[in-house]
Formats: C-alpha cells, sequence, structure tokens
C-alpha cells in the first residue's frame, strides 16, 4: 500500500507545478529561444569561415590574424570601459547641474566629455527658460490675494465666508 501511496504523490506534485503559459508569453519565449539560436549559429558560422580561412593560409598569417581579432576584442572592451567611466561621469554632472538622470542617454556623447558637458549646459539652460516661461504665466493668470498681517483682525467663522475677506 505505501507504495501505490508514493506513487500517487509525485504526481500529483507535478500536476501541481505545472505552469499554464498565455500566448504572448509562449511567443516571448519562442522569440528569445529563436534570437539565442541565431546568435550561435552566428558564432558557430563565423568559426568555420575562420577556419577554412585558416586552412589556406601560412602559419605567420594565421598569427596577424588571431593577433587582429584579439586587437578587436581589446577595443571593443576598452570602449566598454570608457563608456562606462563617461556615463558615470556625465551623472555626477547632471547630479551638479539638478537635471535627473533619465535624459544621460540625450546629453551623453561618447568619447567627448567637452560635448557632453555643452549638451549638459544647453538642456539646464532650455529648463530654466522653461521653467520662468511657466513662472511667468502663472503669475500673470494667478488672482491676488490680500492676506491680513493680522490674523485677529479678521475672523472667517465670525464674519462669515462669504466676506471676500480672505
Amino acid at each position: 500500500m505505501e507504495e501505490t501511496e508514493n506513487k500517487t504523490k509525485p504526481e500529483e506534485t507535478s500536476k501541481e507545478e505545472e505552469k499554464v503559459y498565455s500566448e504572448s508569453e509562449l511567443d516571448e519565449i519562442k522569440l528569445k529561444l529563436q534570437e539565442e539560436f541565431n546568435q550561435k549559429e552566428e558564432e558557430i558560422k563565423k568559426e568555420a569561415q575562420s577556419q577554412i580561412q585558416k586552412s589556406g593560409m601560412s602559419e605567420l598569417e594565421i598569427a596577424l590574424s588571431e593577433l587582429e581579432e584579439m586587437k578587436k576584442k581589446y577595443q571593443e572592451k576598452e570602449d566598454e570601459c570608457t563608456r562606462a567611466n563617461e556615463k558615470e561621469q556625465t551623472l555626477k554632472m547632471l547630479q551638479e547641474a539638478d537635471i535627473s538622470p533619465i535624459v544621460l542617454d540625450l546629453v551623453y556623447e561618447f568619447k567627448d566629455l567637452g560635448k557632453t558637458k555643452a549638451n549638459i549646459e544647453t538642456l539646464k539652460t532650455f529648463l530654466e527658460a522653461q521653467k520662468q516661461e511657466i513662472l511667468k504665466i502663472y503669475s500673470e493668470n494667478s488672482p491676488s490675494v490680500e492676506v491680513s498681517k493680522n490674523k485677529a483682525s479678521f475672523d472667517p467663522f465670525i464674519e462669515g465666508f462669504d466676506s471676500n475677506r480672505f
């Protein structure tokens, strides 16, 4: 009897753990798998092509080809590090200018911090001009309010709220 009980329990748990996917989730999973497959296929094709190319080369040509590949990879990594450092500096400049970091990609220029700083200054000037324009519009359209300096002289509960004095 214990054996039959043990057999039914795994079946029950597998039914409980079974997840149901919607069509959109299945499409997303399918798309991700297709992208991964295409990436791996491209890598394999490149590797096969380089092997074919190397088979007709001398040892010196193969070494030079590998050196060029390594230089490319090194340059990509170096650019990645440079980009990260420059973006960090740009975020600091945005913080100093009291501008939201959400505009980082708008103002950032790769390998040109001078232009990035100029973009930040231009954006800051623009935002200040817009702020002044908004304040001007609201100050012209806002009703004037008389504020009593002596609070004891007016009590809306005594005089009534319709007295137009507040």
